[in-house]
């Protein structure tokens, strides 16, 4: 079941992808590579039920001579998803798709005389101007490298539990997996162990260490631990938002110092409370939290994090503001007592507070739904030339820290005049003007942009143009994800750097 998450179309000719989608030359240049991705594309309009309240539309071409056929004999795009239950496994034995077939009263199953030895679900890529922003990197990608050059030594990192993935090392190079599903799920959770194993026979990698996120609760880190004790070899453990700043030094060979801003919807701190508007300082091996957005109370639980209407209210209390929404009386009351709160410095929770409190979206469907409505509200406000209203966040120099305060940006969506669209524009706006300014402070030249929000387009794309233009020299991830699915590739890097 995926409720309100958007689906990719296949189509037969670029002709057709056409019909659906503007396409620069980058786009047409990722939809007819090797890898035949899903490229997420601006639609000419939306399509009901495949893709609403998002910027882009998913479409690729057909990936085999089957599928071709069976465009061709259509005349008409395919949604086309993966065989199974959401958070599972996907399906790929003739067996096991028989049974679970017959279960749901499917019409009919195409299967080949040849058997799927390695499942891989379609890899996901998206282009910003000359950047490539890969969100999923399975099929066409995998087994290959995405890092050659780097220190030996053979090593496994396990990732995190929101987008599974895993890095095995040797000999320089770093081979990022990648398996789409719930590791709560038991069935993905083996699954995902089995992928790893037979990596390790397939590349033929013995791993020395183990190296998994600093969180305590995380399902990756406890598997990490168990594969550490059975076979006898050291465990390491990094911070989550350190790893993925260390993923794009790993990309890009950097060295010396870097700024880096990691801005995602949760990470455990060393502080022990949740990190995600981070602003670091990394040389080497090294971390230092240099600034971030301000810590507030939320209400906790996994299901609070799906309600960013919670996570609105807890910013009008957070910012001495009231509403007339019947929930909030609730919602105070509960931070007021301390019940189940957390403290939460994550700019993923920042951008549902601002779907909220702007009326476009009060739940989480799916990952980043609130913030994909939010970014499509800036994009028809660029369309369409309005004016984004000035809103900023508040810095304030706290024990050497920059610390951004949010208590006028959330006034200011509340109280100021202006359509939601060109409130919209005007938050990220706000957001860039955070990263150009701490830049311009922190005064150290490469600066990196990562983690889940810079997919972003609007965010990435002004933040980089911003920076260049100040003449810092800007990175990002483009061999895997900047959102969690690439974390194994930084945690893998500070495995090696460590010796």
């Amino acid at each position: 079941h995926r409720e309100g998450k958007p689906f990719a179309l296949m189509v037969h000719s670029l002709k057709e992808a056409e019909k659906l989608c503007f396409l620069t030359d980058r786009d047409r240049k990722l939809l007819t590579s090797p890898a035949c991705p899903i490229v997420l594309c601006r639609p000419r309009k939306e399509i009901k039920a495949v893709a609403e309240g998002v910027p882009r539309l998913g479409i690729f071409l057909t990936p085999s001579a089957f599928y071709d056929l069976l465009t061709d004999g259509v005349k008409a795009p395919l949604v086309v998803t993966s065989a199974n239950m959401s958070g599972e496994p996907i399906l790929y034995k003739d067996e096991e798709a028989l049974s679970w077939f017959k279960a749901h009263e499917i019409d009919f199953l195409f299967t080949n005389n040849r058997d799927i030895l390695r499942p891989s679900d379609d890899s996901v890529v998206k282009a910003e101007e000359s950047h490539r922003d890969m969100i999923r990197r399975t099929r066409g990608f995998l087994p290959e490298p995405a890092v050659q050059g780097a220190k030996e030594g053979a090593l496994l990192a396990m990732g995190a539990d929101m987008e599974p993935s895993f890095c095995l090392t040797a000999q320089g190079r770093l081979y990022p997996g990648e398996m789409p599903c719930d590791l709560e799920n038991e069935s993905s959770e083996e699954a995902f162990l089995h992928m790893i194993e037979d990596w390790e026979n397939m590349l033929g990698i013995r791993p020395e260490r183990i190296v998994t996120d600093l969180h305590p609760r995380y399902i990756s880190s406890a598997l990490g631990e168990r594969l550490s004790a059975d076979r006898g070899i050291p465990l390491w453990k990094v911070q989550h938002h350190h790893a993925h700043g260390l993923s794009v030094m790993a990309e890009h060979g950097l060295s010396g110092k870097a700024a880096a801003f990691v801005f995602d919807g949760t990470g455990y701190g060393t502080d022990g409370t949740i990190w995600g508007g981070e602003i670091l300082l990394l040389e080497g091996n090294q971390m230092v939290r240099a600034g971030h957005l301000d810590a507030m109370p939320l209400l906790g639980g996994d299901i609070s994090m799906k309600q960013a209407w919670k996570t609105g209210l807890a910013s009008l209390v957070y910012a001495g503001l009231k509403t007339e929404d019947h929930r909030y009386g609730l919602v105070k009351a509960a931070l007021e007592a301390g019940v189940n709160t957390i403290r939460d410095s994550a700019m993923g929770r920042l951008f549902d507070s601002a779907s909220a409190l702007l009326h476009l979206k009060e739940e989480n469907r799916f990952k980043g739904e609130c913030a994909m409505a939010l970014e499509q509200a800036a994009v028809q406000a660029k369309r369409k030339g309005k004016t984004a209203l000035p809103l900023h966040l508040s810095l304030k120099e706290e024990k050497g820290q920059l610390i951004w305060h949010r208590e006028d940006l959330i006034a200011s969506l509340v109280e100021a005049d202006g359509t939601i669209e060109e409130a919209a524009l005007g938050f990220h706006r706000a957001i860039v003007d955070m990263v150009v300014e701490s830049a311009r402070l922190l005064g150290v030249e490469q600066v990196i942009l990562t983690g889940g929000c810079f997919h972003n387009g609007i965010l990435w794309t002004e933040s980089k143009e911003a920076l260049t233009k100040e003449h810092f020299k800007v990175y990002g991830n483009e061999k895997v994800p900047c959102g969690d699915g690439g974390i194994a590739l930084g945690q893998a890097f500070y495995g090696l750097m460590q010796g």
